[in-house]
Formats: C-alpha cells, sequence, structure tokens
C-alpha cells in the first residue's frame, strides 16, 4: 500500500436481554466473559449475538483486542446466524498481516495502515447502510484519534441481496489462533452515535465527540479516500499542459466539477469531458489521480521485479460509459536501474468498455503496443472491486474478489520504475463535446509490502 480498555460498566437497560442470552449461549461453548465482554478462540467456533433487526443506516460502537498480533479475528454484521465467511455481510478484522483491515465486497481492503499490537483493546464504530449495501468503519486507539478502515465499502459479495441486519458474529480463526475479547455492541439508528459506554484512553468524551465527528459525515473526497499520497490531474489547463492538484490541496479539500463528492452514496465522483485538456503524450482526457510517495511531494517509483508485493484496491461505479475509460492502472516511471531511454508507456491498462466488459491491456516492452484480454462484465451502474498486484515480476488483477489474470510482467520493464493511477481517463478520439465519462469510487487504496 498501513483502543481501549474493556470495561465493566454496565451497557444501556436495552441491551440486557441480548447480554443475558449471550452468556447463557457463552457458557454453553465454553466462552469466558466478564460483564459486557466476551474471549472466544478458534475452538468456540462462529459466535452468535442477536441485535434489534435494523432496515436502514445505523451505527454500532463496540470494543475488541486480539492476544497475537498477526491474528486472524472478524466481527462483523449479519442476517441471522451464521457458520461460515459467507454469510457475513459487513466485517472488520485482525488481519493476517498485522493491521485492522475490512471485507469490501469480494476481498479484504483498509482506508489507512492501522496497526495492531496483540492485547491492546481497540474501539471500534461501524456505520452500515443496510439499503444501500455499504458500511463504513473507525477504529481508535488507546490514547489517539479515530482512524478510517473503511469507508462505503460494500457488502461481501455473497451478501449484497440482504434487506435486514439483526446478528453480530465474531470468530477467530484456527490459523493462526489466538484468542479475542470484544464487547456486545451498542447500537443506534443513523449514521452517528455516542459509541460505547467507555472510549479509547479512558476519556468518554472523547469518544463522544468523535463518534459525531465529520468522519461519519464526508465533507470532502479525502473524507472518503485518503488523498495525502496522490495528485490529481484535471481535464482543464492549456492544451499539453493540464492542470495539477497537488497532494496537500487534495488533503486541504479541493472539489470542483470534475472531482468531487458525491452525497447521494458518499462517492468520490471523477468527470472527465470529451473535450477535456490532455497532455502531449496523450491524445484523451482525464480526471486521474497519480500514486505519490509518503511525502505527498516525490513521485511513487516502484521496482516491478523487488521482493515486495504492490498492490491497487479500489470499490467503483462507472455511471457513463459514453465512451471506453481506463479506470485504473499500472504506468512506468522513470528508470532505476541501467542506461535506457526513457518512457511514457504504461505497463498495463484496466479498461471498461461501453456495454459494462472489463478488458486488461498490457505493453510488451517500454516501447511496443498493447496486448488485450477480457476480464468479464459488470453492467453499467453496478459497484464493484478491482485489485491490481504485482509481486516478484508477475501481474494480478481480481474482480470482485477472483483472480482473473496472471501472467508475467514483460522483462522490457525489469529496470524501469512503476506507479498507480486510478479514476477516470476517457478514451474517447471525439475531442468535441462537453459530455463525457464518469465514474464513482467509494474505496481507493495502495499498499507496498
Amino acid at each position: 500500500m498501513n483502543t481501549h480498555v474493556v470495561s465493566n460498566e454496565v451497557l444501556p437497560r436495552r441491551f440486557a436481554r441480548g447480554i443475558q442470552a449471550f452468556i447463557v449461549g457463552a457458557a454453553a461453548v465454553g466462552i469466558s466473559f466478564a460483564a459486557s465482554a466476551a474471549t472466544i478462540s478458534s475452538s468456540n467456533g462462529f459466535v452468535n449475538t442477536s441485535v434489534s433487526s435494523q432496515t436502514g443506516t445505523f451505527t454500532a460502537a463496540f470494543d475488541a483486542s486480539a492476544s497475537i498480533s498477526p491474528s486472524n479475528a472478524t466481527l462483523s454484521f449479519s442476517n441471522g446466524s451464521q457458520s461460515a465467511y459467507t454469510g457475513l455481510a459487513a466485517t472488520v478484522r485482525f488481519s493476517t498481516t498485522g493491521v485492522i483491515d475490512a471485507r469490501n465486497g469480494g476481498a479484504y481492503a483498509a482506508a489507512s495502515s492501522i496497526p495492531f499490537t496483540a492485547g491492546t483493546t481497540y474501539h471500534f464504530r461501524m456505520v452500515i447502510n443496510v439499503a444501500a449495501k455499504t458500511y463504513s468503519a473507525y477504529v481508535t486507539a488507546p490514547g489517539g484519534s479515530e482512524k478510517t478502515v473503511a469507508s462505503n465499502y460494500a457488502f461481501r459479495t455473497e451478501q449484497a441481496g440482504i434487506s435486514s441486519i439483526n446478528n453480530f458474529n465474531a470468530d477467530v480463526n484456527a490459523t493462526p489462533g489466538g484468542s479475542m475479547t470484544y464487547t456486545t455492541p451498542t447500537i443506534s439508528s443513523g449514521s452517528s452515535s455516542s459509541s460505547s459506554s467507555s472510549s479509547a484512553g479512558g476519556s468518554s468524551s472523547s469518544s463522544s465527540k468523535s463518534s459525531s465527528s465529520s468522519s461519519s459525515t464526508p465533507k470532502s473526497p479525502n473524507d472518503v479516500i485518503s488523498l495525502a499520497h496522490w495528485t490529481l490531474q484535471l481535464p482543464t489547463g492549456s492544451p499539453g499542459s493540464p492542470d495539477t492538484i497537488s497532494a496537500s490541496q487534495l488533503v486541504g479539500g479541493f472539489t470542483n466539477s470534475y472531482f468531487y463528492l458525491d452525497t447521494s452514496d458518499n462517492s468520490v465522483a471523477f468527470f472527465a469531458p470529451d473535450n477535456g485538456v490532455h497532455t502531449q503524450n496523450s491524445s484523451h482526457p482525464r480526471s486521474e489521480l497519480r500514486e505519490m510517495q509518503s511525502d505527498g511531494t516525490t513521485e511513487a517509483n516502484w521496482d516491478p521485479f523487488d521482493s515486495l508485493t504492490h498492490t491497487l484496491k479500489a470499490s467503483l461505479k462507472v455511471t457513463d460509459a459514453r465512451h471506453r475509460l481506463c479506470v485504473g492502472q499500472v504506468h512506468i516511471g522513470s528508470i532505476i536501474r541501467g542506461s535506457h531511454t526513457a518512457s511514457t508507456k504504461p505497463l498495463m491498462e484496466l479498461y471498461y468498455e461501453t456495454n459494462g466488459d472489463l478488458t486488461i491491456g498490457v505493453n510488451g516492452s517500454p516501447t511496443s503496443g498493447q496486448t488485450e484480454t477480457p476480464l468479464g462484465n459488470v453492467a453499467v451502474g453496478t459497484q464493484f472491486s478491482y485489485q491490481i498486484t504485482i509481486s516478484g515480476g508477475t501481474l494480478k488483477v481480481y474482480i470482485n474478489g477472483t483472480q482473473k489474470y496472471s501472467k508475467a510482467v514483460p522483462s522490457g520493464f525489469k529496470d524501469y520504475g512503476q506507479y498507480f493511477k486510478a479514476g477516470d481517463y476517457n478514451q474517447t478520439t471525439v475531442l468535441t463535446d462537453s459530455v463525457g465519462t464518469k465514474d464513482k469510487f467509494y474505496s481507493l487504496s495502495v499498499s507496498h509490502q
């Protein structure tokens, strides 16, 4: 690409019956618990707790800790009791990579890197929109500020059709094992609540403030996607020299008619008009993000043949595909070894066609054209996810969590650095109309691990 001590305070009266039922069930399977917390291990399997049925938007707050890090322990909401991961709709996880992440459609992802420490209790807040089949999740470490782990993530693919949530599920996977301690969630209607009765760092007032803060009501694209490591190229400016928006401007809340927060579903909308300005090395306009290094000012330029796994993940929806558009790409950077001719070619581009077909185009070398491979179809207006991964010189692409492509990176790219791009790169050649292509991103993340 990147808490809270469990208390024994009494939970609100409306949860007393649920807790009593939970304790009875816990005793039956050998779960230990405090007044408002339970500890489970893999031997307990999937532990289910009924919650009041929800059909709209609601907020759930709870505390949890994992006994080991890395771990593989999940906390989820679902429709009915579940005994398999495929039955879980909205999930946060102490992951196998030592960070807290969440399920986004067909794969796990994280809006920001939040490492977790064994034995440390973290405060979770999840805002779940059952009607839209999306959710956001926030995590607070002891003495820290609330961080976003998921922003408008899609329900797990297998649960995209459910109409209500009425169950809370906890599970510890046998690999690598360990245990997890967690509190029963408090639930309130709407997109914000007063969190749980205790807070990370021991200050209930700060917990209450964070749960009603702007993190649950985005005000700019940066509240949905962390933009500190991106710059934005716009379809405006002078011919051959389009405008570029810096990472600091994006973090500061930049928005215009080509890049903005869509408040109807809290997504980041991209618009590239057919007659937009384009670079000297392209014939096509774009509203597109370009990966930067951690300082936000130095261009990313990573090695596709090193030992790291370089990953770009996104959840998005194409809303206007009047022309083919590129929604994600790996682009050649600068030379990292040897003496070679500079190139402006992409290594690969992920295209969305006018009929919803997805196609990957891979260049054979820094000077040659592309070979295209079909990856499936997603209807216009349908939310989906993609993941582009390069590890040890192998390029893989996943659509909705399913691998669709895996081939070696052409050897000609070995001495060139690379970087990720994502957004709306309109492939039109019309260049006269003010209409254009449009898409919306619900999440976008990069990791290099």
